[in-house]
């Protein structure tokens, strides 16, 4: 029993690990030629297991305090646009690091993430921005209901007082989610570990 509690232990051990590793993904090495994102071949941006919405622009984060990455992804959308960014796995957003345009300076701004998995909607909530602060911030989603589960898709919609609600994305804290293929893996590798030390002390 205490042998079996052990290993029970060890995997126990190895999936918190999994779990509680954290990835700051920033974008680099993207075309900037593409302005507001709206221009042919209205192409999805495939970078680093995520695919983000044509509609969505890149640029250089030269000059802009705060910032992790040398570029960003930004969206001039107002009226309700919004855009997504899809995992090729689950994972679980802990904060993102965002600034809003200079325009918005001086008017409230809020940043609007709804969060999906397998598209349904499983969690959403509104982000303040400091108002006089036109760099970027990094915009916490520890304490925030429903954020803490694995979610694949996430759509970002700027919200404010001023006409066109634009915002600059920087970085995405996150922690992938090992696929039930990987879970499954881990678990043979701890019975295995066990089962060679029980034939190690039996010899």
């Amino acid at each position: 029993m205490n042998r079996l509690l052990k290993a029970v232990t060890l995997l126990g051990a190895l999936c918190a690990s999994a779990g509680a590793w954290a990835n700051i993904i920033t974008f680099s090495g993207l075309d900037e030629s593409r302005g507001s994102g709206w221009e042919p071949p209205f192409l999805p941006i495939i970078d680093q297991g995520l695919e983000i919405d044509p509609g969505i622009g890149v640029t250089s984060t030269a000059g802009h305090a705060g910032a992790v990455g040398p570029q960003a992804l930004y969206g001039e959308g107002s009226d309700g646009w919004g855009y997504f960014v899809r995992g090729t796995h689950p994972f679980v957003l802990n904060a993102i690091n965002v600034a809003p345009l200079i325009g918005q300076l001086g008017s409230n701004f809020d940043v609007e993430i709804t969060a999906y998995s397998h598209g349904v909607q499983v969690a959403a909530i509104d982000l303040g921005m400091d108002e006089n602060n036109s760099g970027y911030q990094w915009l916490s989603l520890a304490n925030a209901a429903g954020f803490n589960q694995p979610i694949d898709t996430l759509y970002f919609l700027g919200a404010g007082t001023s006409q066109a609600h634009g915002f600059f994305l920087d970085a995405l804290n996150i922690s992938p989610i090992p696929e039930p293929e990987t879970w499954a893996l881990m678990g043979l590798g701890a019975v295995g570990l066990f089962a060679r030390r029980r034939k190690q002390r039996a010899a």
